[in-house]
């Protein structure tokens, strides 16, 4: 993966969402659960989505030493087993695309209906 715009001590991330994500090997789009997820990132200590890290501040950086965590949450069909994220961070240019394996406890949870 590409190293973000930034500096040696620090990364811009800022205006950086998720967009455009799928999951692996069918063409809808992923629907973000914004009913359940912010939530449940709360309740496991997370900001929700990138935005969540950096309530109220107009420049997001992060500094290289330290890490920063962000929670999402996808309704997910049963039979699905990874998801392609797509991730846009404006001062790298282009989105970046990563495929996230997801866990057997999200995929044993999933129904049909996507709950």
């Amino acid at each position: 993966m590409e190293a973000l715009a930034g500096n040696q001590t620090y990364q811009d991330v800022t205006g950086a969402t998720l967009m455009g994500t799928q999951f692996d090997g069918r063409p809808e789009p992923a629907v973000l659960d914004t009913a359940d997820g912010p939530t449940l990132a709360k309740a496991n200590g997370l900001a929700w989505l990138p935005s969540g890290l950096f309530h109220g501040e107009s420049t997001w950086t992060i500094p290289n030493n330290k890490e920063r965590s962000f929670a999402a949450a996808w309704y997910l069909p049963a039979g699905v087993d990874r998801l392609q994220l797509t991730m846009d961070v404006p001062s790298e240019g282009q989105p970046l695309q990563l495929t996230v394996p997801l866990p057997a406890s999200a995929t044993n949870a999933a129904n049909p209906s996507g709950e």
